[in-house]
Protein backbone atom coordinates (compact mmCIF):
# COMPACT_ATOMS: atom_id res chain seq x y z
CA UNK A 1 0.00 0.00 0.00
CA UNK A 2 1.50 3.32 -1.03
CA UNK A 3 1.27 6.38 1.15
CA UNK A 4 -0.13 9.58 -0.36
CA UNK A 5 2.41 12.34 0.15
CA UNK A 6 1.50 16.02 0.22
CA UNK A 7 3.39 18.48 -1.92
CA UNK A 8 3.17 21.57 0.27
CA UNK A 9 2.07 22.89 3.64
CA UNK A 10 -1.49 24.22 3.43
CA UNK A 11 -2.49 27.68 4.59
CA UNK A 12 -3.53 28.52 7.22
CA UNK A 13 -0.93 26.38 8.90
CA UNK A 14 -2.74 23.98 11.21
CA UNK A 15 -2.20 20.47 12.57
CA UNK A 16 -2.85 17.84 9.94
CA UNK A 17 -4.25 14.32 9.96
CA UNK A 18 -1.36 11.89 10.09
CA UNK A 19 1.27 14.57 9.50
CA UNK A 20 2.56 17.44 11.52
CA UNK A 21 0.92 20.13 9.36
CA UNK A 22 -2.09 20.01 7.07
CA UNK A 23 -0.83 19.53 3.51
CA UNK A 24 -1.88 20.24 -0.06
CA UNK A 25 -2.04 17.43 -2.59
CA UNK A 26 -2.26 19.20 -5.95
CA UNK A 27 -0.41 22.00 -7.72
CA UNK A 28 -3.24 24.53 -7.66
CA UNK A 29 -3.80 24.23 -3.89
CA UNK A 30 -0.04 24.35 -3.33
CA UNK A 31 0.26 27.62 -5.26
CA UNK A 32 -2.70 29.13 -3.39
CA UNK A 33 -0.91 28.31 -0.16
CA UNK A 34 2.36 29.76 -1.49
CA UNK A 35 0.58 32.99 -2.40
CA UNK A 36 -1.14 33.36 0.97
CA UNK A 37 2.19 32.87 2.74
CA UNK A 38 3.97 35.33 0.41
CA UNK A 39 1.28 37.97 1.05
CA UNK A 40 1.38 37.56 4.81
CA UNK A 41 5.16 37.43 5.30
CA UNK A 42 7.04 40.58 6.28
CA UNK A 43 10.39 41.04 4.48
CA UNK A 44 13.11 40.20 6.99
CA UNK A 45 10.91 37.72 8.84
CA UNK A 46 12.65 34.73 7.23
CA UNK A 47 16.23 34.89 8.44
CA UNK A 48 17.70 32.84 5.60
CA UNK A 49 15.65 34.68 2.98
CA UNK A 50 15.21 38.28 4.18
CA UNK A 51 13.76 39.61 0.90
CA UNK A 52 10.85 37.11 0.90
CA UNK A 53 7.42 38.61 1.52
CA UNK A 54 5.27 41.42 0.24
CA UNK A 55 5.02 43.34 3.50
CA UNK A 56 1.41 44.44 3.20
CA UNK A 57 1.67 46.07 6.65
CA UNK A 58 3.70 48.90 5.04
CA UNK A 59 0.68 49.90 2.97
CA UNK A 60 -2.11 49.63 5.53
CA UNK A 61 -1.86 53.02 7.19
CA UNK A 62 -0.74 55.07 4.20
CA UNK A 63 -3.00 57.54 2.43
CA UNK A 64 -4.98 55.67 -0.22
CA UNK A 65 -3.84 57.06 -3.55
CA UNK A 66 -3.53 55.69 -7.08
CA UNK A 67 0.26 55.86 -6.63
CA UNK A 68 0.08 53.68 -3.51
CA UNK A 69 -2.10 51.18 -5.36
CA UNK A 70 0.41 51.05 -8.22
CA UNK A 71 3.33 50.65 -5.81
CA UNK A 72 1.57 47.74 -4.07
CA UNK A 73 0.67 46.14 -7.39
CA UNK A 74 4.30 46.38 -8.55
CA UNK A 75 5.51 44.83 -5.26
CA UNK A 76 3.06 41.94 -5.66
CA UNK A 77 4.14 41.29 -9.26
CA UNK A 78 7.86 41.50 -8.37
CA UNK A 79 7.57 39.11 -5.43
CA UNK A 80 5.42 36.57 -7.29
CA UNK A 81 7.76 36.59 -10.30
CA UNK A 82 10.73 36.03 -8.00
CA UNK A 83 9.35 33.45 -5.57
CA UNK A 84 6.52 31.70 -7.44
CA UNK A 85 7.69 31.92 -11.06
CA UNK A 86 5.55 29.02 -12.29
CA UNK A 87 2.31 31.03 -12.20
CA UNK A 88 0.86 33.65 -14.52
CA UNK A 89 -0.78 36.66 -12.94
CA UNK A 90 -4.00 37.02 -14.90
CA UNK A 91 -5.47 39.94 -12.95
CA UNK A 92 -4.86 41.90 -9.75
CA UNK A 93 -7.68 43.92 -8.24
CA UNK A 94 -6.61 46.13 -5.32
CA UNK A 95 -9.33 47.86 -3.33
CA UNK A 96 -8.33 50.51 -0.82
CA UNK A 97 -11.50 51.24 1.15
CA UNK A 98 -11.32 54.53 2.99
CA UNK A 99 -14.69 56.15 2.36
CA UNK A 100 -16.85 53.04 2.38
CA UNK A 101 -18.88 53.01 5.61
CA UNK A 102 -18.99 49.19 5.80
CA UNK A 103 -15.37 48.45 4.91
CA UNK A 104 -13.76 51.62 6.18
CA UNK A 105 -9.96 51.60 6.29
CA UNK A 106 -9.53 48.14 4.82
CA UNK A 107 -7.52 46.72 1.98
CA UNK A 108 -8.58 43.81 -0.20
CA UNK A 109 -6.59 42.17 -2.95
CA UNK A 110 -8.12 39.76 -5.44
CA UNK A 111 -5.59 37.87 -7.52
CA UNK A 112 -6.51 35.69 -10.50
CA UNK A 113 -3.74 33.36 -11.57
CA UNK A 114 -3.01 30.30 -13.67
CA UNK A 115 -0.27 27.70 -13.75
CA UNK A 116 2.20 28.40 -16.59
CA UNK A 117 2.55 24.84 -17.88
CA UNK A 118 -1.21 24.17 -17.66
CA UNK A 119 -3.31 27.29 -18.24
CA UNK A 120 -6.48 25.32 -17.55
CA UNK A 121 -5.41 25.23 -13.89
CA UNK A 122 -6.48 28.63 -12.63
CA UNK A 123 -7.86 30.08 -9.43
CA UNK A 124 -8.58 33.25 -7.51
CA UNK A 125 -7.38 34.15 -4.06
CA UNK A 126 -8.61 37.01 -1.93
CA UNK A 127 -6.57 38.70 0.80
CA UNK A 128 -8.34 41.03 3.23
CA UNK A 129 -6.60 43.30 5.70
Amino acid sequence: MSKIVGINVDYPIIKGNGSFFKQTFNTLDARKSNLHILFRTIPGERVMNPEFGIGIHRYLFENATPELELQLQNEIITQINKYIPDINIDNIDINLHYNDSQNRNTLSIILDFSIKNNLELNATITENY
